[in-house]
């Protein structure tokens, strides 16, 4: 399974942003996000443009602008965000060509990848901001 850093900051700021939005009421900037969360900001921007791609997030341009959560806290999972900014999330898969030797447990990988899924999906941001 594939979790980088980038996950981990992509959930950092997304739980940022959902907490900064409701105490301000108003889009939040991402080099306040940056600032609280010690992350670099041309590298808070690539994973707030795989956000905006994947639609868990939407900028509003000018004075007052910033990002703001396309959807409710409690809507938005945790697995969500993870593939926003990662790639497929597996562990092992089979490689191509005659040795079928390598695809003999790929049953279990697959089914360890889908519980794995199924944990972070049954989180939300709501649910992290409940356990802070």
């Amino acid at each position: 399974m594939k979790l980088t850093n980038k996950s981990h900051y992509a959930i950092k700021a997304m739980l940022d942003l959902a907490i900064h939005t409701k105490i301000k009421g108003t889009c939040v900037n991402l080099s306040d996000i940056s600032y609280r969360q010690i992350i670099s900001l041309p590298y808070l921007e690539e994973i707030f443009s795989n956000l905006r791609k994947a639609k868990l997030v939407y900028g509003i341009r000018g004075h007052n602008g910033g990002y703001k959560l396309s959807k409710l806290p409690n809507e938005l999972s945790i697995t969500e965000i993870i593939k926003a900014v990662e790639d497929p999330i597996y562990f092992v898969g089979c490689n191509s060509g005659n040795n079928q030797s390598v695809c003999l447990t790929n049953y279990l990988w697959l089914d360890l990848t889908e519980h794995i899924e199924q944990y972070f999906f049954k989180y939300t941001l709501a649910d992290l901001i409940r356990k802070m």
